[in-house]
């Protein structure tokens, strides 16, 4: 007599699946070959992100801090050059929308929600203001900035309402990092490949096919990297996680120098001198980090020359300034409306004395100028506010232990941007709010379980 062969329950499910498996597996085979064949490379980096793609859905679900939101820290330095369609802006711009998504989705399906800081109220008037000014407002696309600075306060809000816990801060400080390494990288690479020289006037810039980073704004974007490796640097304990750190700060402030940016520059210092001070690490960090920038400056002057070659009009920022006063003079409650001060800088060009003459339809290099004009002493208050908002978060961290280096590198990062922010606007740009996130991310790690 035959015995019968012993069937365990739910063998037949085990043997589908593994079928099924290996059948899934000979097709992703097939198809990952033929994708090579036809498409080279570009069928190569399909595969790949084929096959990251579950690992990505995965902490989309558990961990959106990591992805999208770490993603959306790494591509923020990147933003303009890497336009998708008019239509739907850059993969930056999608990536935070994915983030806030993601975020979102998180708080609800676990019921983890943290309340936002009383600060929100600041950005929820000022938003609603800004698409207010759109009814009167003389630019060409009044809408564009108005959703754009309701986009990213509905990203701050899914951030600042997240439950980010402690072991959360280290990965996202070091993918704030990466991006600002690759982006410094990528500069000093392209200036190099384009021949350029250090003892003149010329300056990085990066550029990805039509789109150009402006030098300030690159620069600018470095300076939270920079504070970050700073700060690992003075609390590194081993030989080699200090040698890291201080390679690492070389590259960005080699970056920084060649962009012949002045207000980064000096933004440097001001961050290094605060963290330094913060951290009470003088002896370990004075000495290095100072021979550091030195020592870059020297081989790479381009913005001390900037600086020396300067008339006194900083380029032409007194000019539009003095054209931007007679703007705000017009309309001082209300403004002109969003997105108009390129427009509003036309009307009145022609009847402002300019020792400079920096000609027609320019930005206004400075956030006070900008906001002054656009939306009056209304919309320049809510803005001042929300900024010593941050200013009042961000001391209000814990001093010590992990979170006390955060604050440190948060306060530093607000002094040199604050500092920047009078001779470019920065406050509708993505690595800022990066820092606007990181503080309220921090927060909420230091009121732990409180709602």
């Amino acid at each position: 007599m035959i015995r019968a062969f012993p069937v365990q329950e739910g063998w037949t499910a085990r043997v589908a699946l593994i079928g099924g498996a290996f059948g899934a597996a000979a097709a992703a085979v097939i198809w990952a070959s033929q994708t090579i064949a036809v498409k080279g490379l570009t069928g190569l980096a399909e595969i790949g992100v084929a096959m990251l793609a579950p690992l990505a859905a995965w902490l989309a679900w558990a961990r959106p801090l990591i992805f999208p939101y770490g993603l959306y820290a790494i591509v923020a330095p990147f933003d303009v050059l890497m336009l998708v369609s008019k239509q739907d802006g850059t993969i930056a711009r999608l990536v935070g929308l994915a983030s806030a998504a993601a975020l979102t989705f998180y708080i609800v399906r676990t019921r983890e929600f943290r309340a936002p800081p009383r600060a929100i109220g600041w950005l929820a008037f000022l938003c609603g203001w800004m698409a207010l000014s759109t009814l009167w407002s003389a630019g060409d696309d009044p809408w564009k900035e108005s959703l754009t600075l309701l986009q990213i306060a509905g990203l701050y809000l899914a951030v600042a309402c997240f439950p980010t816990r402690r072991q959360d801060m280290v990965p996202l400080l070091a993918m704030i990092l990466l991006g600002g390494v690759i982006a410094a990288a990528l500069g000093i690479y392209q200036f190099h490949a384009a021949g350029a020289t250090t003892n003149d006037l010329q300056r990085l810039t990066v550029t990805v096919g039509h789109a150009q980073l402006d030098p300030n704004m690159y620069a600018d974007s470095l300076l939270l990297p920079f504070a970050i490796a700073l700060a690992w640097f003075a609390r590194a304990r081993r030989t080699l996680f200090a040698v890291g750190a201080l390679g690492t700060m070389a590259i960005l402030v080699m970056a920084i120098a060649l962009a012949g940016s002045r207000d980064a520059t000096i933004g440097l210092g001001i961050e290094t001198l605060v963290l330094t001070t913060m951290l009470r690490a003088w002896k370990r960090v004075a000495l290095p980090v100072t021979a550091l920038i030195a020592c870059t400056l020297v081989l790479f002057p381009n913005a001390i020359l900037r600086a020396i070659a300067d008339t006194g009009e900083g380029y032409g920022r007194t000019s539009i300034w003095h054209v931007g006063w007679a703007a705000f003079l017009q309309h001082p409650m209300i403004g002109s409306g969003a997105d108009s001060f390129a427009a509003v800088y036309d009307q009145v060009y022609l009847r402002i004395f300019e020792r400079y003459d920096v000609g027609w339809h320019m930005a206004s290099h400075d956030l006070i100028v900008h906001y002054g004009v656009e939306l009056g002493l209304i919309g320049l208050v809510l803005v001042l506010g929300w900024g010593i908002s941050q200013w009042l978060l961000a001391r209000a961290l814990p001093r010590i232990g992990t979170m006390g280096d955060v604050r440190a590198i948060c306060l530093a990062s607000l002094a040199a941007l604050t500092f920047a922010a009078f001779f470019i606007d920065l406050f509708d740009v993505k690595f800022v709010w990066l820092l606007f996130g990181l503080i309220a991310q921090a927060r909420n790690v230091s009121m732990g379980g409180k709602a």
